[in-house]
């Protein structure tokens, strides 16, 4: 891929570090989270804490786009690592203090005028992917850096109370992926640039498709995290293949590379069929 000097000419306002480096995470209480995970298996909430320049942030991706670049290589610049450093209360409320990244970042520019739209319905985790106190083993996080909206194709959940899949065995929980069956128990979350919204990996959600060819297009950012208490096979298989990152590292720009292009084609099955 690229050498650095093309990405410092691309977004000249971000930053691309040279060498590794670890960040110390803002020190704050959050409150309520858990159990907002807990009796309906989602959050969103404003948040006004970024100190991160999210417009430039939002102009790299546009850029991106505009050469024909998959928005996920937004990650080479630190700025898209330092997004969940901030979040740390947020994180550690829900999973504990001691988790990890896992390597499951992802980045969106859906554009209403050629009728994109976000991912098709899924859950993140497999049946109940839960510790023995209920604490979730992973959480995900969902930052829209422009307004989402129902006409631009904002996000879609199905509340733990209207999913009857949710605490399901097997079977039942992946049946009925079918966007329509919840046209009448989903919410539609609407959400402002540079809210958070997280959820329980057992959680049902979209994209919605757009609704508006002139609406302005809907960009966003993920990541995933899991808590260092999961110890079952299946994650620790996970992790020997797949090494979870420190939440609070910001690697050089080759591990940068090499993890994006892996990135591609993990998800090349869901951006295809988008």
């Amino acid at each position: 891929m690229h050498d650095i000097e093309f990405w410092k000419e691309l977004c000249p306002d971000l930053t691309i570090t040279e060498v590794e480096q670890t960040v110390i995470p803002p020190e704050y209480d959050v409150r309520g989270i858990s159990e907002r995970i807990s009796a309906d298996g989602y959050f969103h909430v404003p948040f006004n804490s970024w100190d991160l320049p999210l417009d430039q942030m939002v102009k790299c991706i546009e850029k991106l786009k505009a050469i024909d670049m998959h928005p996920v290589w937004c990650f080479m610049y630190d700025e898209f690592w330092l997004l969940t450093t901030r979040i740390h209360g947020y994180i550690k409320c829900v999973l504990g203090e001691n988790y990890h990244k896992l390597p499951d970042l992802w980045a969106w520019h859906v554009d209403p005028s050629k009728e994109e739209r976000g991912w098709k319905i899924h859950r993140e985790g497999y049946p109940h992917s839960t510790l023995d106190d209920g604490t979730p083993k992973t959480l995900s996080i969902w930052i829209p850096l422009t307004d989402a909206t129902a006409e631009n194709g904002c996000m879609c959940v199905v509340p733990k109370p209207n999913d009857p899949g949710f605490d399901a065995d097997a079977e039942f929980y992946y049946a009925d992926w079918q966007e329509h069956f919840y046209d009448n128990s989903k919410i539609v979350l609407e959400a402002k640039a540079g809210d958070l919204l997280g959820w329980h990996p057992q959680l049902l959600h979209w994209g919605k498709p757009s609704t508006n060819k002139n609406a302005s297009p809907r960009i966003s950012v993920s990541a995933e995290f899991v808590s260092d208490r999961v110890n079952d096979d299946t994650f620790l298989r996970d992790r020997e293949e797949r090494p979870w990152l420190d939440p609070f590292y910001i690697p050089t720009p080759a591990k940068k590379t090499e993890l994006i292009n892996t990135l591609i084609t993990q998800y090349q099955h869901m951006w295809e069929m988008k």
